[in-house]
């Protein structure tokens, strides 16, 4: 028996295959590069999760439901948005004013706006870190992942182009910011940033595309939000009813106490200084006003290889997927019922003698490793490479009953002497995911249990457990996860086994149901994971079969948590969204000079045979389409403090040339003198200006130039 027992534990010069000594290999998500600080955060995050899941409801945890929270909040923003329309005016000239001086209910729309919308980038933000925590991107979670990171930039711009619209000190800064990113390509006649030179020169037509993608993005986000969840099946869109009530009361009250209002006015002469802002959108701000439009490309396309690359750059190993043996498949469908990832399909059976006309079938592109199917096939027809049925089940054997002797199971004076070690299947997604487990099954945290870490514990088959109670084990747990479940609905899958409500069923007229205990303790709960387990092996054998860890607690203890929780995301909602955004620095004085000019048409002398061509229409010499570059030479005081040559624009260089030019000044009255020159010789310029100017460290002083309408000072 001993040899055996060696046998099926280890294999010489093999890894241990079945109980390996790291619990994390039983996870169906695979271990990632990095892996220590994903551990780090995921213990971090589930801290928070397990703080108010103690006094919290399942499905009253919003950290535990934090994707439902996000759309949820998307939800309120959109409505909220589109009642707004009945008192906001899109324009460069009503924008601002259609949005100052608003009744208490416009103004409570507004505010409930900017903050269901902050509440949910939060959320979503706190999504993808509990996503990428638990390693939940790789294999055919790929699609969500990416899907998920799409739906974040959409989500973010939308935000940014929403404070665009209100056309404030913010939305300056916005506008100046997205010119100066998108003027770096080449695909605009003239470069964005002059139409913000004055607030003359801004452009009707562009605010109103603005306001246009503003409102397209979310119709986008509603597709992109479709194929986020497209490989879930019975998912979890909104939050439930106390919880979004909840949610609604919590923006309310933070609404009427500090409600969301503009900043000044737009000044497009005004000099940038540091004001508020919201960081869930406008955060990005910092990095963009100090870099270049090159640098912001690089950084953007760097972020969006490393975010789209996480799938296939972090894993250390490919997800393991279920497969089914036809043979065995009876075709009886409760696979294809309990799979929470739509992984299973029913095909047509290919022959007869089945219980339905059906046979499974796992697709692996869909297939999450979980092994909540193996759990519900009775037939043995579904198993997973990583952890063979008929490997457990002789593992089960030896680890239930070392000695090789048999006990009652059934009836009174069941398992009475008996020194066999007990039983337990593990989630190594769950508290149990940093147990030691010692290649027999043994663990330091558990004494007097055989430990066989699972994917799930939706893997557990029912008989599988009859089979350790049978074989004599005193008892058997099964550890499961708490209410933020990576495997969605593997933990409520097994309680409703055991209770009898749903099939495989815990025979109870096989064994009795006492022996056997259902834990879902924290994720990081393991000392009290410990203490149950302790508690169970010491004879609380008489206790009922619980679906979850008990948490006895009142309706005033449960209130306070909730108010507890909703204070803090308000806090946590107000403060991210009145941050300091300081400007990129105390320029003073400024001198902004700006044209758009045609330098002259470059004709060259080379002479051409026109003699096959009818008298008039010959030409004595070739012109080409070219057109010379602008000059433009600028002095304050007499002193030289720019000249600098613009090429053409055009794909033939037969465009206009195209300046923008900030000039730093000292305050007070200066002498400038403007000279642009459309051609050599260079010395003779065209057109000139000068002029004595006075500048104050509050305005810049704007001079633009157009080849018609000449000089203007603003």
């Amino acid at each position: 028996m001993a040899g055996d027992r060696k046998e099926v534990f280890v294999t010489p010069g093999r890894r241990p295959s079945l109980v390996p000594g790291a619990v994390d290999r039983a996870r169906p998500d695979p271990e990632a590069h990095g892996g220590a600080v994903l551990r780090a955060l995921e213990r971090l995050l589930a801290g928070l999760t397990n703080g108010a899941s103690r006094f919290l409801r399942e499905g009253e945890n919003p950290f535990a439901r934090a994707g439902a929270v996000a759309n949820t909040s998307f939800l309120v923003a959109l409505v909220t948005g589109i009642l707004l329309l009945f008192w906001y005016r899109a324009s460069v000239g009503n924008a601002h004013a259609s949005l100052e001086g608003l009744s208490f209910l416009p103004q409570l729309l507004r505010s409930l706006h900017r903050y269901s919308s902050d509440l949910c980038m939060a959320f979503v933000l706190l999504h993808g870190l509990q996503t990428l925590a638990t390693r939940r991107f790789a294999g055919a979670r790929w699609l969500a992942w990416t899907s998920g990171v799409l739906l974040v930039g959409l989500l973010w711009l939308d935000g940014w182009t929403g404070y665009w619209l209100v056309w404030d000190e913010r939305a300056q800064r916005v506008a100046l910011a997205t010119a100066r990113f998108l003027d770096v390509l080449p695909i605009f006649p003239d470069p964005i940033a002059r139409s913000f030179l004055v607030d003359e020169a801004v452009n009707s037509l562009l605010f109103f595309l603005v306001f246009f993608i503003h409102m397209l993005i979310p119709m986008a986000m509603g597709i992109f939000l479709w194929v986020h969840i497209l490989r879930v099946d019975r998912s979890k869109f909104l939050a439930g009813k106390t919880l979004t009530a909840w949610l609604l009361g919590t923006l309310v009250l933070l609404s009427v106490i500090e409600p969301a209002l503009s900043a000044e006015p737009a000044a497009m002469q005004a000099a940038a200084r540091d004001i508020t802002g919201d960081h869930w959108y406008l955060g990005p701000l910092f990095v963009i006003e100090r870099l270049s439009g090159g640098a912001l490309w690089i950084a953007l396309g760097l972020a969006t290889i490393v975010f789209y690359g996480v799938p296939w750059l972090l894993p250390r190993r490919r997800v393991v997927s279920s497969v089914v043996d036809g043979a065995r498949c009876n075709g009886c469908t409760q696979c294809w019922k309990d799979c929470p990832f739509g992984a299973i399909s029913l095909l047509p059976a290919p022959s007869e003698g089945r219980e339905s006309g059906f046979v499974a079938f796992i697709d692996p592109d869909r297939c999450t490793g979980c092994g909540i199917c193996v759990g519900s096939c009775d037939s043995t027809a579904i198993d997973n490479a990583r952890l063979p049925v008929l490997d457990v089940r002789k593992w089960v054997n030896h680890a239930a009953d070392p000695g090789g002797t048999t006990v009652q199971t059934r009836g009174p004076g069941a398992g009475e002497g008996v020194e066999n070690p007990c039983v337990a299947f593990v989630c190594g997604a769950s508290a149990a995911g940093r147990l030691r487990v010692e290649a027999d099954g043994s663990c330091a945290e558990l004494p007097g249990f055989r430990v066989l870490p699972v994917p799930c514990a939706g893997w557990v088959h029912m008989l599988t457990v009859e089979r350790a109670l049978r074989h004599g084990a005193p008892g058997v747990l099964i550890v499961g996860c708490g209410q933020d479940a990576p495997c969605r609905e593997g933990a409520d899958t097994t309680a409703e086994r055991l209770s009898g409500r749903r099939s495989p069923k815990l025979r109870i007229d096989q064994v009795d149901p006492a022996r056997v205990r259902y834990l879902r303790p924290d994720s990081g709960s393991i000392r009290r994971m410990a203490r149950e387990a302790a508690s169970f092996r010491a004879g609380l054998h008489d206790r009922a079969v619980s679906g979850a860890v008990d948490r006895p607690l009142g309706a005033g203890a449960r209130i306070a948590a909730a108010v507890t929780v909703a204070v803090l995301l308000a806090v946590v909602t107000w403060a991210g969204s009145d941050l300091p955004l300081p400007a990129r620095g105390s320029d003073g004085p400024a001198l902004v000079v700006s044209f758009k000019h045609a330098g002259r048409i470059i004709e060259s002398g080379e002479e051409v045979d026109d003699s096959d061509v009818l008298p008039h229409m010959r030409r004595p010499r070739s012109v080409d389409r070219g057109r010379h570059s602008v000059r433009l030479s600028v002095t304050v005081d007499g002193l030289n403090v720019l000249e600098r040559t613009y090429e053409p624009g055009g794909l033939f260089g037969d465009g206009s040339s195209i300046a923008v030019e900030t000039l730093p000044v000292e305050p007070g009255a200066r002498v400038v003198r403007i000279t642009v020159a459309d051609g050599p010789p260079y010395e003779a310029p065209a057109h000139v200006l000068a002029d004595t100017l006075l500048f104050d460290s509050r305005t810049r002083r704007v001079v633009l130039f157009e080849g018609t309408d000449g000089f203007k000072v603003h």
